[in-house]
């Protein structure tokens, strides 16, 4: 027809086999079919939604409706099956560019809270789905590197971001007593807002290693039992990791025997030991061979208090590993007949 006309409609059927419509109308009848869509022809622009922008006939997957106009491009059809629209990707890697494998990626919202949390995989590679479309703070980490934070803007689209993390110093070292390792001692760096950053134990050789420790000052307490605590001071360095070795000096150990006035044991006697404050360090009770014992303890003056009896005090200095020796005589007091 000229001019691309639309056939009159005689109030019967519409082009579309539904009776009663207008020509033009594209409604279904009665609301409960399909919209019927209709070549126009030229000169009739075809209906919102319809022709090769929208993929009718070009083999394109449609976008859902509400993605707009932006969102109407067509998504790979792997990303939005394994990935999903709103997805986020990436790697993770060092600073020469290999991949850091085991890294953890975590998506925060704006909030500060935690929306997910996975591990790289052997080559790198991360995905992380937001439940929508926003701005988000991915942060990542691994062992021995510093943490690296980058924020993300999610869209319609897919949104790819690597993570590349800077090594860390790290803290290495051996922990020993008079040249001999010291297995199983626990060695814990603090910040210096006094916050644990790190533990771990020794080897069987007395070696340790602080692998996530970031460059900077920090705290550094080891303990060992039978051993006196020790705590310094130590700067990560940036290049490679700062290494520290640590004496630990063993613990004093105060040993005695608690006597008659005829020299035999006393039982059930109890031997308090003070430090230099006054302050309880530890309590014994005799046993039948009326020994007592307290170690751990570290270089300094003490009082020795034992009672049960008339009690005895006897202030001492222990030095070194301290010794045995530290004995007392108690007795009773003498009882009037028939007391």
């Amino acid at each position: 027809m000229p001019g691309g006309a639309v056939p009159e409609n005689n109030g019967a059927n519409d082009t579309d086999g539904h009776p009663g419509q207008a020509p033009g109308d594209d409604r279904s009848a009665a609301g409960d079919h399909p919209t019927h869509r209709r070549d126009l022809g030229a000169g009739h622009p075809a209906p919102e939604g319809v022709g090769p922008a929208a993929g009718v006939g070009s083999g394109a997957s449609a976008v859902g409706a509400g993605s707009g106009a932006a969102g109407g491009a067509a998504v790979g059809a792997a990303a939005v099956g394994r990935f999903g629209a709103t997805g986020i990707r990436g790697r993770v890697l060092a600073d020469g560019g290999a991949p850091v494998a085991r890294a953890v990626v975590t998506l925060i919202d704006a909030g500060g809270g935690q929306l997910g949390r996975t591990s790289a995989e052997p080559d790198g590679t991360y995905l992380l789905q937001p439940p929508d479309r926003g701005t988000y703070v991915l942060v990542g980490s691994a062992p021995g590197h510093r943490p690296q934070v980058a924020t993300v803007t999610v869209d319609h689209e897919p949104v790819e971001q690597d993570l590349v993390l800077t090594a860390a110093g790290g803290l290495t070292g051996t922990v020993h007593s008079g040249g001999v390792p010291v297995p199983e001692a626990l060695v814990v760096a603090t910040d210096e807002r006094g916050e644990v950053t790190q533990s771990t134990t020794t080897e069987v050789n007395g070696a340790y290693q602080l692998a996530a420790l970031a460059p900077g000052y920090y705290t550094l307490t080891v303990s060992a039992p039978g051993h006196q605590p020790s705590a310094e001071a130590v700067s990560v360095s940036e290049a490679a990791p700062t290494h520290h070795d640590v004496a630990l000096a063993p613990a004093a150990t105060v040993r005695g025997t608690i006597r008659d006035r005829r020299g035999r044991p006393l039982p059930d006697a109890q031997v308090t030991l003070l430090d230099r404050s006054g302050t309880v360090v530890g309590r014994h009770l005799t046993g039948e061979d009326g020994a007592y014992a307290f170690g751990d303890l570290a270089a300094g003056d003490y009082t020795v208090v034992a009672s049960g009896y008339p009690p005895v005090t006897n202030p001492l200095s222990v030095v070194g590993q301290g010794g045995d020796g530290y004995d007392f005589t108690l007795s009773h007091e003498e009882q009037p007949p028939g007391a």
